[in-house]
């Protein structure tokens, strides 16, 4: 499926602005939720900063599927356009 802004084959394309910034808030929750993660390796599984940095990581990538199910949806809204 190609990604370009005019794409004959399916008349609309996946490129419009709002499913590209869907995309990016997704790869930024994703980034943050790995810093979390990755800073949780160095903390004790018994303290309260472990159980943080765990409850900010499962966060934000729960709010990364909602961007990517925000850009599914607007990716098929243009496709049935």
């Amino acid at each position: 499926m190609s990604t370009t802004k005019n794409n004959p084959e399916h008349g609309a394309s996946l490129g419009s602005e709002a499913t590209l910034e869907a995309i990016d808030q997704a790869q930024g929750f994703l980034r943050e939720a790995d810093a979390h993660i990755r800073l949780r390796d160095y903390r004790d599984p018994d303290t309260l900063d472990y159980d943080h940095l765990t409850h900010e990581g499962v966060k934000c990538l729960v709010l990364a599927r909602v961007c990517i199910a925000d850009a599914l949806s607007l990716a098929e809204d243009r496709d049935d356009a």
